[in-house]
C-alpha cells in the first residue's frame, strides 16, 4: 500500500514542480515543491496550520499558509481545465429541472455541495438538527 501511495504522489509530484517559484525564507532554506506538497496534504488531512506548525516542521504558520495558497494555485491552473467538466448553459438547466422534478425542490440554480465541515455549536435544545449523518 505504502508504495502505491507513494508512486501516487511522485506521479504528482513530477506534473507540478515545473510550476513551483523558487521560494524564499528568512532562514535562507528554500522550501521544495516536494515539501510545499507534503505541507498541503498534512494540511488537508488536519485542517490546522497550527498542527503543522507544532509538530517538527519548524515552519511559521505564515510559511505554511504560502505552502497551502502556492499549491492551490499551481494545482487550479493545471488539473481544473483537464479535470472539472462544468454543463452548459442548457444542460445546467435541463439538470435543474429534472432535480426539481424528482425532488420537488425549486430549480433555482446549478451547484454542487463542497463537502465542507462547518463547525456548529448550537444549544442544547437543539441539538439534533445539527447532528452530523
Amino acid at each position: 500500500m505504502y508504495l502505491y501511495i507513494l508512486g501516487t504522489f511522485n506521479l504528482l509530484l513530477s506534473e507540478v514542480e515545473g510550476w513551483f517559484s523558487p521560494g524564499r525564507s528568512n532562514n535562507g532554506r528554500s522550501i521544495s515543491p516536494k515539501e510545499r506538497i507534503l505541507i498541503f496534504l498534512m494540511f488537508l488531512a488536519s485542517n490546522s496550520l497550527g498542527w503543522i506548525s507544532r509538530y517538527g516542521h519548524e515552519m511559521s504558520a505564515g510559511a505554511v499558509h504560502g505552502c497551502i495558497h502556492t499549491c492551490i494555485n499551481v494545482f487550479s491552473r493545471l488539473f481544473v481545465k483537464k479535470y472539472v467538466k462544468l454543463p452548459t448553459e442548457d444542460q445546467a438547466k435541463h439538470e435543474a429541472l429534472e432535480f426539481n422534478r424528482l425532488s420537488n425542490w425549486p430549480p433555482i440554480s446549478w451547484s454542487a455541495v463542497d463537502g465542507s465541515h462547518i463547525r456548529v455549536t448550537p444549544r442544547i435544545r437543539d441539538e439534533e438538527p445539527f447532528w452530523n449523518r
